[in-house]
């Protein structure tokens, strides 16, 4: 998705100076981390649905988890780093379980 940190573009002069992100770019490198992994999973899911090796199916699928266990690290570190995600997070589940009328499972 990006070759180099969207946020700020001279990230090695920063470095020098010795400047952090503040937390707010934090949490939008989090997020933007979070996209990246979206979309990288997505790629590696329409390879592994569209090939035919075995082989290829094998380490596509074994990456695909890896994927949705960063997602998931990403989404906890989220929740960390911005107090009202975690409730959010719970009141979009309950919506979702009262539009389908079951329960969902994190």
């Amino acid at each position: 998705m990006y070759g180099v940190n969207p946020l700020n573009l001279r990230m090695h002069e920063r470095r020098q100076r010795n400047i952090h992100m503040a937390h707010n770019e934090v949490v939008e490198s989090v997020r933007l981390a979070l996209i990246a992994e979206l979309d990288l999973l997505n790629y590696y899911e329409q390879v592994l649905n569209t090939t035919r090796d075995d082989q290829v199916k094998k380490v596509f699928g074994d990456i695909v988890k890896e994927k949705e266990q960063l997602i998931g690290i990403l989404l906890a570190l989220l929740a960390r780093l911005e107090p009202g995600f975690p409730g959010r997070m719970r009141e979009g589940v309950k919506r979702l379980e009262q539009s389908l009328g079951v329960k969902v499972e994190l």
